[in-house]
């Protein structure tokens, strides 16, 4: 599906819809916007609701962890997923996370499977993840089955799935501009962003 702006309001169109539009108006050699060819395919049959709720676009990097992020926000997240429009996910029928005496955990939220023993605070983390005791981890998206061993940090970054960050290494992004690291990477030195 595609998103448009339309009479100021967002506008979802099946992606081969809209480019069968695109190719119409190519073909006769019309020029304008998407916009105006939109507004004349618009008829009796358009169906439409009103969505109030939580809603965003992703178009880079620094707009998915934003994103991502805003779901630590309850109003934000009860929004999207607890609307009147409610979102359907794949379930998974797992362990729960386990938290450790040693962990400790400020507005973050866990998939199931984690072994939570060090610090994670305005996070998201995926399935499977483990951060050891001594580990730390803040304003970072961690994806399914991470390993983050002991004394290690992540600040401000996305890891993608089956990373490896070895004791004590550093990993810090910014708010502004969050680290990636790429899926599989096995990370034994210290990555500093600015």
């Amino acid at each position: 599906m595609s998103e448009f702006k339309m009479f100021h309001a967002p506008l979802v169109i099946k992606t081969e819809l809209l480019i069968e539009i695109l190719q119409q108006k190519q073909a006769e050699g019309t020029f304008g916007t998407v916009e105006n060819f939109l507004r004349e395919r618009v008829s009796a049959s358009t169906n439409a609701y009103e969505y109030t709720g939580y809603l965003n676009n992703i178009f880079d990097i620094l707009s998915y962890y934003r994103a991502n992020m805003d779901m630590l926000n309850t109003q934000k997240f009860n929004s999207l997923l607890y609307s009147s429009q409610k979102v359907h996910t794949k379930m998974k029928n797992e362990v729960p996370t386990y938290y450790s005496e040693t962990s400790i955990v400020n507005n973050s939220q866990f998939a199931t499977g984690c072994m939570i023993r060090g610090r994670v605070e305005r996070s998201l983390l995926g399935r499977g993840t483990n951060i050891d005791e001594g580990a730390e981890v803040f304003d970072s998206l961690i994806f399914p089955s991470n390993v983050i061993k002991p004394s290690a940090t992540v600040r401000c970054a996305i890891l993608d799935k089956n990373v490896v960050i070895d004791e004590g290494v550093r990993i810090e992004g910014t708010p502004e501009k969050p680290l990636v690291v790429e899926k599989g990477t096995h990370v034994t030195e210290d990555i500093i962003g600015g």
